[in-house]
């Protein structure tokens, strides 16, 4: 799945203004309501792409990310497995198996270090 952009939050945050100053629509005391709504300039937008552009690659080299990756690998290979036995019961599966094998000693050798 991937990440929200900063144009995808900032909508977001305008569409959860505007149902804050309808829900304080109305009789209200003074004060109550949101705040005027503030968009972000394009340059913020742009600097916290870029930021989460940063943190993600960060995040993908880490022990961490690379763990996760190779389970998600592991996870894909084993949903292909299953959804082939369920077409087929009696098939034999061996490039199946053997990248399933393979995406678990990645795991493997990604956890050892």
């Amino acid at each position: 799945m991937p990440l929200p952009s900063a144009q995808q939050d900032e909508a977001f945050r305008a569409a959860a203004h505007r149902r804050d100053l309808e829900a304080a629509g109305g009789v209200a005391w003074s004060g109550l309501g949101p705040q005027p709504f503030r968009p972000l300039a394009l340059e913020a937008l742009q600097a916290e792409e870029r930021r989460r552009r940063e943190r993600l690659a960060a995040w993908r080299t880490s022990a961490t990310g690379r763990a996760l990756a190779a389970l998600a690998e592991v996870e894909r290979q084993a949903a292909a497995i299953r959804a082939a036995l369920a077409r087929d019961p009696d098939q034999a599966l061996p490039g199946p198996a053997a990248a399933l094998a393979a995406a678990a000693e990645t795991v493997r050798r990604t956890l050892a270090r």
